[in-house]
């Protein structure tokens, strides 16, 4: 009896290194025709389970995804056993249909002469018997891991799934994508985003590839054969050039839908290829926005030596989405400009279009900043801190900075009502509001935030202090602006005396 060797487990590293192609002037191959084929497995301890993924292909399985979901302390023969079962039941289907035909049957029929005596149907059950494959676990050595072994031991890095002679290496806790999907709207001329979710992926890392369906009548003698993909209902044609998680819709999109691909990876490891194909087509945008006229006037980015400053209140979607939004503050307003999957698009089109240096935006909801203008941006050069308001949160503000011009020095997040009880700088202001009962409950229940943001000018070596705020907006709250606007002052007249300091300091 063999048992597990346990001495040694290869390192991802080493591992892809055994398997793969790698010199030190290339990454690993992501083509998955050339790339070696691996099993991987996510352990989920909060649950005591684990899931297996691989593709895997024979003469009666066409090229696709496996997936088996157990407990770790099963035996393997178990979860083998079940593994087994879905890869014939798939072999079962073409090995019935294909039967059929006399060709096929000539191919997978024992001959008459071998089989005298039996019945028709022993005959079927022999040919289905042949399609079980063979499915064993090899450790490190390439020893046949024991049947009563767990699928916790036996399921590690390191080791080998072994399918008919096919071997795949396993891999725990690969790159993966738990989720990715595509906006509700896209609109040529507008970047269209891939939301993807990972675990144990670097997203710069990853290799997206875009694709667009075919219409009736189009050829594809211009596209090689890796550049298609039939399934049952269409054919998908590759968009050549594109392999970020950003594309900008072209004319020739129109009336097609899109399908993205993302291929996982961390460093020289790569996981599962998960596609996502979106639920509409691609439209054309409005005829022309209103805030083209005002990119006339920012037509350039400015030299080195200058900056520009873009403010913007985005109108956080958890606001414009209520019922009173839409039937009272902006009722002259058509419903599908208020949808934000419209306006998203619009907003970062504009932004970007004032080719500004730093972008102090308000109302910026979490998601807006985590899956649209963080990603967009960041393509774009700029890197962005997200400020969430106090005790409401769901939305806040953010500041982008153009790398190539600043670096970040610091970031502070100050809640005004907190600040105004906590800092000496502000005693004055807090003795005076003592005084008024309704007022100080006024102030103390407002949640909004101020963003101080300290940046380095990269050429001159000079600091700048961009402080970026969205006061209370009730029309008969006039009083409570100007005491914020006066907090939000002091707070950043004490960091410039903090700066100064520590700029004149004589160790």
């Amino acid at each position: 009896m063999v048992l597990l060797n346990f001495t040694r487990t290869l390192s991802t590293r080493e591992l892809v290194q055994r398997f793969t192609t790698w010199n030190k002037h290339r990454t690993i191959m992501m083509c998955a025709k050339r790339q070696a084929r691996m099993a991987f497995v996510k352990l989920d301890n909060e649950k005591n389970r684990l899931s297996l993924s691989f593709k895997y292909e024979s003469d009666f399985v066409a090229d696709r995804l496996f997936t088996i979901n157990r407990g770790q302390e099963e035996p393997i023969e178990t979860s083998l056993t079940r593994l087994q079962m879905n890869i014939t039941g798939i072999a079962m289907k073409k090995f019935r249909k294909q039967k059929q035909k006399p060709r096929a049957q000539e191919n997978i029929s024992n001959s008459n002469d071998a089989n005298k005596g039996c019945s028709s149907n022993e005959n079927t059950n022999n040919g289905e018997d042949k399609l079980k494959p063979s499915i064993t676990i090899e450790d490190l050595n390439g020893t046949i891991i024991e049947p009563f072994i767990n699928n916790r031991e036996a399921f590690r890095t390191g080791h080998v799934l072994n399918i008919d002679g096919k071997r795949f290496p396993i891999v725990v806790d690969a790159p993966t994508v738990v989720r990715i999907s595509l906006p509700k709207i896209m609109m040529t001329g507008f970047p269209i985003q891939a939301y993807v979710t990972l675990e144990h992926a670097n997203l710069p890392d990853c290799v997206f590839s875009w694709w667009r369906n075919s219409v009736k009548g189009e050829t594809f003698a211009d596209y090689a054969k890796d550049d298609i993909i039939k399934d049952k209902s269409q054919t998908w044609l590759r968009i050549r050039g594109e392999s970020s998680r950003t594309y900008n819709a072209r004319p020739e999109d129109v009336g097609h839908k899109i399908m993205v691909y993302c291929e996982p990876r961390c460093g020289p490891v790569v996981g599962v290829e998960v596609s996502a194909v979106s639920s509409s087509v691609v439209n054309t945008p409005p005829e022309r926005c209103a805030f083209e006229d005002r990119h006339q006037l920012t037509p350039d980015i400015l030299p080195d030596n200058m900056f520009r400053v873009v403010s913007y209140n985005l109108l956080a979607d958890v606001y414009a989405r209520t019922e009173f939004s839409k039937t009272v503050l902006f009722n002259y307003c058509p419903r599908d400009a208020l949808d934000f999957e419209f306006r998203k698009h619009l907003l970062i089109k504009e932004i970007l279009g004032y080719n500004g240096d730093v972008l102090c935006l308000q109302e910026v909801d979490r998601g807006m900043f985590k899956h649209e203008l963080q990603p967009c941006l960041s393509l774009q050069g700029f890197d962005g801190i997200y400020c969430e308001k106090g005790a409401e949160g769901a939305e806040g503000c953010a500041v982008f900075y153009r790398k190539s011009k600043f670096s970040l020095t610091e970031s502070n997040r100050d809640v005004l009502s907190e600040k105004i009880e906590e800092k000496e700088c502000l005693a004055d202001i807090r003795c005076v509001v003592e005084k008024n009962l309704k007022l100080k409950d006024r102030l103390r229940n407002r949640s909004t935030v101020l963003q101080r943001v300290l940046l380095r000018h990269v050429e001159s070596k000079r600091e700048i202090l961009v402080c970026n705020t969205h006061l209370y907006f009730h029309p008969d709250a006039d009083h409570i602006r100007l005491l914020q606007a006066y907090i939000s002052v002091r707070l950043a007249e004490e960091q410039l005396r903090k700066v100064d300091e520590k700029v004149y300091c004589i160790p």
